[in-house]
C-alpha cells in the first residue's frame, strides 16, 4: 500500500508541474511570433550572429538540417573523445565511436565508467552539451509532427534551428538550473575539481581515498530532465555523489517523467485539444503502472543487489521509472533483480518507449501507434481512415506499420544473428535477458544493461553503436515523413469523423492493440527469460 502512495503521490507532483509548464511551451513553440520580448531579443541577436536559416521548413528540409548537426555532433565529440585519450588511454577507435554514438542519441550506453575515462573538458564540452542537444532535438521532433495537425494554415513544419534553440535556451537550460540548485542543497558536487583525497576510517585498508569531483549537480540534472542517464561514477543512480539524500531519489523520479508528461498536454495545447492531452497522459500512466506493479510484487521481499538507503521500493520505482523514460540511469545491480522484475523492466522498454518514453519521441512513438489503432477503429465501423481530422493516406498506414514493427525486428534478428553466429555461447534464462536487455537498450535508446555482460570489445562496439544510431535516427526519419505526408492533407468536417481520438473507448482499444503487439513480438522471449528463470530461482 505504501509502494502505491509512493508511486501515486510521485505522479502528482509530475502532473502539477507538467501541465502549466506544458502551457509555457506551447508559447514558445507556436511557429508565430509568440516569445516573451526578452528571449526575441537573445534569438535574434544568435541568429543574427549565427547567420542560421530562420524561415519556414518542409519535411526533408527540416530532416536533413537535424541529420547534418548530429553529424557534426558525432564527429565533434568522437574527436574529442580520442584527442581525451592521449591524456590517459582509454577511448580506442571502437570505444570512441561508441561513446559519440551513444551519447548523440540519447543512449549513454557506457563501457567505460565516467570516472575512470572523463575529464573535465570531456565532461563539458562533449557529455553535458550532448545531453542537453539529444533531449532538445526530441523536443523538434515532436513539435515538427505536431504541426502537420495545425488547424491554422502554417508554411511546412517549422524551422529546425529555431526549435533546436528554444528547447535548448528556453526550456531545458533553465529547468536544469532549477533542478541543479535542488541537487545541491541535497549536497551532491558542482565545481570544477578533479579528485580529493580524504582520509580512510580504516587506515589498514588504505591511508587515503580518492573521491571524484566536478560538476556532478548540472550533469545529474540533465541527465534526468533529458532522460539521457549517462553518469560519471560507475553507481549511477546508487551513488551518494550523485543521490545522496530520500529527496534527491523523489526529484529524480520526478525530472524523468517530467518532460515526458509535458509532450503529453504540449502537443494537445498546440492542437487546442486539452482533453487529448489527459487521455495521453492517462494511457501512459496505465501502461507504466502495470509494470511498476508487476515488478514490486516480485522483488518487495528482497534488498539483494538494492542500495539500503532507499529500500526496495525506491529501487523498483527508480529502475521501473528509469527503463519507462528510456533514461537508463540505474541505481541497483539489475542482474541480482528477480527474472519477472526484469520482465516487467524489458516490457517497459519494448512496449516501443511508450510508457512515457525518452524526451519528444515517447509521445511520437504512442502518436504513430495510435495512428495505426485509429486506422483498425475505422476498418471496424467501415469508414475511411481518420487521425485528428486527418484523413490517413495509404502511404501513413504503411510509414505507421514499419514503424511499429521497426525496433522489434532489430532486436529479435540481432539477437538470434547472436547465437547463430556463436557471439552468444550461453543458454540460458539469464543469458537471454541479459542480452534481450542489452540489444533493446541500444536499439531503444535506453542505456541500462546488465553488469555482467558489458562487453568491451571491437565488434560488440561498433555493432552496438551502429544500432543506436539506426534505433534513433530512423525513427525520426520517418515521424518527420509521417508528419510531410499528413500535413498535405486537408481538414475533414467533425461529424465526418467515426469517432473521437479523445474518447475512453480509443484509449481501451489503443491499450488492447499496444500489449497485442508487443506480446506477438516478445513473448516467446519472455518465457524462456523471465518466465523460465523465475520458475528456476523459485525451484
Amino acid at each position: 500500500m505504501i509502494f502505491i502512495i509512493q508511486w501515486m503521490l510521485i505522479n502528482a507532483v509530475v502532473l502539477a508541474l507538467a501541465y502549466p509548464l506544458a502551457q509555457y511551451l506551447s508559447y514558445i513553440f507556436r511557429f508565430e511570433e509568440s516569445l516573451f520580448p526578452y528571449q526575441k531579443k537573445i534569438e535574434d541577436k544568435v541568429f543574427d550572429f549565427t547567420g542560421l536559416y530562420r524561415g519556414p521548413m518542409d519535411w526533408l528540409e527540416y530532416l536533413k538540417s537535424l541529420l547534418k548537426f548530429e553529424f557534426l555532433c558525432l564527429i565533434a565529440i568522437y574527436i574529442h573523445a580520442r584527442i581525451q585519450s592521449f591524456r590517459e588511454p582509454f577511448f580506442n577507435p571502437s570505444e570512441a565511436f561508441q561513446f559519440a554514438a551513444s551519447f548523440i542519441t540519447n543512449t549513454n550506453w557506457q563501457s567505460i565508467p565516467g570516472e575512470q575515462s572523463w575529464g573535465n573538458p570531456l565532461w563539458l564540452m562533449g557529455v553535458i552539451f550532448n545531453n542537453f542537444q539529444s533531449a532538445a532535438v526530441g523536443l523538434c521532433v515532436l513539435v515538427a509532427f505536431a504541426r502537420a495537425f495545425f488547424r491554422k494554415k502554417i508554411e511546412g513544419l517549422g524551422n529546425f534551428w529555431v526549435d533546436l534553440w528554444r528547447s535548448f535556451a528556453f526550456v531545458l537550460l533553465p529547468i536544469s538550473f532549477i533542478a541543479a540548485l535542488l541537487l545541491v542543497s541535497q549536497g551532491v558536487p558542482q565545481n570544477f575539481r578533479t579528485d580529493i583525497e580524504i582520509a580512510q576510517y580504516d587506515s589498514s585498508v588504505a591511508s587515503s581515498q580518492a573521491v571524484p569531483m566536478g560538476p556532478l549537480a548540472i550533469q545529474g540534472a540533465i541527465k534526468l530532465l533529458g532522460t539521457n542517464g549517462g553518469s560519471y561514477t560507475q553507481a549511477n543512480g546508487a551513488s551518494p555523489l550523485e543521490n545522496p539524500t530520500g529527496f534527491s531519489l523523489f526529484l529524480g523520479l520526478v525530472l524523468m517523467l517530467l518532460i515526458p508528461s509535458v509532450s503529453c498536454f504540449l502537443f494537445a495545447n498546440l492542437l487546442s485539444k486539452k482533453r487529448l492531452g489527459w487521455m495521453l497522459w492517462s494511457l501512459m500512466f496505465l501502461m507504466a503502472s502495470i509494470f511498476v506493479m508487476t515488478a514490486y510484487h516480485f522483488e518487495s521481499a528482497l534488498m539483494l543487489a538494492k542500495e539500503t538507503r532507499f529500500g526496495t521500493e525506491g529501487m523498483v520505482l527508480w529502475n521501473s521509472v528509469m527503463t519507462a523514460t528510456a533514461t537508463g540511469a540505474t541505481a541497483g545491480i539489475l542482474d541480482e533483480f528477480q527474472p519477472l522484475s526484469n520482465g516487467a523492466y524489458l516490457f517497459l522498454m519494448n512496449l516501443g518507449e511508450i510508457a512515457f518514453g525518452g524526451v519528444g519521441m515517447g509521445i511520437v512513438n504512442l502518436l504513430m501507434v495510435l495512428i495505426l489503432c485509429a486506422f483498425i477503429m475505422n476498418l471496424l465501423t467501415g469508414s475511411s481512415a481518420t487521425f485528428l481530422r486527418k484523413k490517413i493516406p495509404l502511404n501513413a498506414i504503411k510509414l505507421a506499420m514499419f514503424y511499429i514493427i521497426f525496433a522489434p525486428c532489430v532486436i529479435l534478428i540481432t539477437l538470434f544473428g547472436f547465437y547463430a553466429f556463436g557471439i552468444i555461447r550461453e543458454v540460458s534464462p539469464y543469458a537471454v535477458l541479459a542480452w534481450w536487455h542489452a540489444i533493446s537498450s541500444w536499439v531503444q535508446n535506453n542505456g541500462s544493461a546488465y553488469y555482467g555482460y558489458l562487453r568491451n570489445d571491437l565488434l560488440m562496439n561498433y555493432l552496438s553503436g551502429l544500432l543506436m544510431l539506426a534505433g534513433r535516427f530512423v525513427p525520426i526519419m520517418m515521424a518527420l515523413a509521417m508528419a510531410g505526408l499528413l500535413k498535405k492533407e486537408g481538414f475533414l468536417e467533425t461529424q465526418q469523423e467515426a469517432f473521437t481520438v479523445d474518447s475512453g473507448l480509443f484509449a481501451v482499444i489503443s491499450l488492447v492493440v499496444i500489449f497485442i503487439i508487443t506480446l506477438l513480438a516478445f513473448l516467446p522471449l519472455w518465457s524462456f527469460g523471465a518466465l523460465a528463470g523465475q520458475v528456476l530461482v523459485q525451484g
